[in-house]
């Protein structure tokens, strides 16, 4: 119960882990009652209906997952940005949440929103506990990032490892950038033929109606 709750919250989905359970139990049950008539006439397709209930049980469950996994690539994606923005900043202040306050809007909304919450939490609390937190909700892809805040916090000279970190993050982007961009082509082919496939088939259907409608006329 804990873990989906802690999930539900990463996810942004507002529901308790009971209400999210219930939901996918009653969509999933909703299926399978459709199987009840088949039983009677055609036993292997009730049998199927409620194989089909209990994926989509599943995949309601794994909904959840999938949003977490987007918004840590987004906010994977916008981090060689705010480690470069840093490195800048860390020539002219110290101050954690003036910097991140600066740069908050340059980035997409999951990483905005997560900074917000950080940047309050600081306010309010203790920063390192703050920025903890900042990273237990993202999980492990922000830990250098978190780790080069707080030594900033504890006021150590962080100005060569933001500029290390920055390389490393540019490089690391570059490719991600590149591994998007092999997986275009097969795409862009596969495309291709979908699209000479319709090609095709509309030839034949103008085709075979054309023959069909001059039926009379050859064999008349």
């Amino acid at each position: 119960k804990k873990e989906l709750t802690d999930s539900l919250k990463i996810a942004n989905i507002a529901m308790s882990p009971e209400l999210f359970t219930a939901r996918a139990l009653v969509k999933s049950a909703g299926i399978m009652l459709l199987s009840v008539p088949f039983f009677f006439f055609l036993p292997i397709f009730g049998l199927l209906i409620i194989a089909l209930g209990i994926l989509i049980y599943f995949q309601e469950k794994q909904k959840v997952d999938s949003c977490i996994k987007e918004k840590r690539r987004q906010i994977e994606f916008d981090l060689p940005r705010l480690v470069y923005a840093i490195s800048q900043e860390i020539q002219m202040t110290h101050d954690v949440i003036s910097i991140l306050e600066r740069h908050k809007d340059n980035f997409s909304p999951y990483l905005n929103e997560e900074i917000e919450i950080t940047i309050a939490d600081m306010r309010t609390g203790n920063y390192e506990a703050a920025i903890t937190r900042f990273e237990g909700r993202i999980g492990s892809t922000n830990s250098e990032v978190c780790r080069g805040f707080i030594q900033m916090i504890r006021g150590d000279d962080t100005s060569v490892y933001w500029e290390t970190l920055s390389v490393r993050f540019e490089e690391l982007q570059r490719q991600h950038l590149r591994s998007i961009a092999l997986k275009i082509p097969p795409k862009v082919h596969r495309l291709s033929f979908f699209l000479m496939m319709c090609m095709m088939l509309l030839y034949v259907v103008v085709l075979g109606w054309e023959l069909i409608s001059n039926m009379g006329i050859l064999f008349g």
